[in-house]
């Protein structure tokens, strides 16, 4: 029976072994540990002992009585110094085997062992739940650590975090400081002042939000006052081919800081995402104070820009926040500049949005001189950041703002001046006519909720007197 069976047994195992082998093709294995190196390397060096000894014996039998009788010696002492000889012998020919050189480049040449940023992504395959910031300073210590890897082991770190609840979150969070051992690695590495840090917008937003939620706020304010400089690499500063034609050297000098700008700015993004669940930017507010009273020379450009991104997307969301502290933010950002139009607009903004008095009188005036036949200087700005916006939610911005100005016109009782600012909307952004009567709806439950959190404060808007009575913030006349 056993005879009939065994082609049967012999084609099935010529079957799993030729799957074997191809499954090695399709996923090599892995290199072995260094406790599996070690148990392969005794099993071939025990095996190896035994094959020598039986092919060459260290005596023949029955030598070892003529031995014994001619040379009066001891048989169990010789047989030891013989069997010894023979076991260092095969140590030493299995030793030659496995350090051959030809044998060593061989090995290292099929397996080399890759630090890159393919390799580090495989490595979180593996493992999604290993330490992502040692992996970063293990390929530091064989100066394979790069910004885009650093970027994906904070974001791979992000994707872990959202995983836990909030209390294991946190708890993770302190342990592992990943925030403040990548500022770290980045400081010992050189490259916080490289283009390729300042350009990589992941790494920045990742890193420093979590050095925040580390508790580290401090260091990040040390980081910001030193003199570190950029020396741009950019031919078009050398060759005076930037700022239409000339090298314009205020800002030459803000492009060496630039860095100082996005960190500090993604230091106010943090803190109002921080801030939201308390319908509150104070947090945000006082770090803008902050930063201007330290670094008065430097642009609050992109800072003034999140925050109106922030204020834009539901100015609902700011109820709570200090009305003085929100009033010194909108004079700092309307002395930053050096266009009257600019800051106008930058007003009637932010009046718009006002956590507790919201108007709608200065924007309306912006809007009124941009789009008149005689525009004042600046306003092409404008219109070409309305028309065609840099950012995708840039012109959805816009049109809310204007939205928004239409609603307060027809609770003032303005009609008429309301329908020519839906007019203007529909006219630049053709794309979202069919959202107006949604978003209006939207802008007129987003005022009530305003209005409502403040009801024992805000004073009633009977007429357009009481309405202009309630804007905080002086703002230049219009005529």
């Amino acid at each position: 029976m056993f005879a009939r069976n065994t082609p049967t047994r012999m084609r099935s195992s010529g079957v799993v072994q030729s799957l074997k082998s191809w499954a090695s093709k399709l996923h090599p294995q892995l290199p072995l540990n260094a406790k599996e190196s070690q148990r392969l390397l005794t099993a071939l060096t025990s095996s190896f002992r035994q094959q020598l000894d039986q092919a060459h014996p260290t005596r023949v039998p029955g030598e070892d009585s003529k031995a014994i009788k001619s040379k009066g010696g001891s048989s169990p002492s010789g047989h030891r110094e013989l069997h010894a000889s023979s076991v260092d012998s095969a140590d030493r020919h299995l030793t030659s085997i496995l350090t051959n050189p030809l044998l060593a480049r061989s090995y290292a040449t099929s397996r080399p062992v890759l630090r890159d940023y393919a390799s580090a992504q495989e490595s979180f395959l593996r493992d999604p739940f290993q330490d992502t910031v040692e992996l970063l300073e293990e390929y530091h210590k064989h100066g394979a650590a790069t910004i885009p890897i650093a970027a994906l082991c904070l974001e791979k770190y992000h994707a872990q975090l959202d995983m836990l609840s909030e209390h294991d979150r946190a708890k993770v969070v302190d342990r592992r400081r990943a925030g403040t051992r990548t500022l770290e690695w980045l400081w010992q590495s050189g490259l916080h002042d490289t283009d390729g840090f300042v350009e990589d917008h992941r790494l920045i937003n990742s890193m420093i939000s979590l050095v925040l939620d580390e508790g580290n706020e401090e260091v990040l304010w040390k980081w910001l006052a030193t003199d570190a400089k950029l020396g741009s690499q950019d031919r078009d500063f050398a060759s005076g081919r930037l700022f239409m034609g000339t090298v314009n050297k205020k800002k030459q000098h803000f492009y060496q800081y630039r860095w100082k700008g996005r960190v500090f700015g993604q230091m106010v993004k943090a803190l109002l995402d921080r801030g939201r669940r308390f319908k509150s930017a104070d947090a945000a507010l006082d770090a803008i104070v902050r930063y201007r009273e330290a670094l008065p020379d430097l642009p609050l450009a992109q800072t003034i820009t999140i925050f109106k991104k922030a204020v834009d997307a539901d100015g609902a969301h700011w109820t709570n926040t200090n009305v003085a502290k929100f009033d010194r933010f909108v004079q700092l950002g309307s002395n930053s500049g050096e266009v009257e139009i600019l800051m106008q607009n930058f007003q009637g903004l932010m009046n718009l949005h006002h956590p507790k008095y919201p108007a709608y009188q200065p924007y309306f005036e912006v809007l009124k001189q941009i789009f008149s036949s005689n525009p004042p200087p600046g306003s092409a700005i404008l219109l070409d950041y309305m028309e065609r916006p840099r950012q995708g939610q840039s012109q959805v911005y816009f049109f809310m703002r204007l939205l928004r100005t239409a609603v307060m016109l027809r609770e003032d009782g303005l009609p008429s001046e309301a329908d020519w600012v839906i007019r203007q909307a529909e006219r630049l952004c053709p794309e979202l006519i069919q959202y107006v009567d949604t978003d209006l709806e939207k802008q007129e439950r987003d005022l009530h909720k305003v209005r409502e959190a403040h009801m024992d404060t805000v004073p009633a808007l009977t007429d357009h007197e009481n309405n202009s009575a309630a804007v905080r913030v002086p703002f230049p006349s219009f005529t």
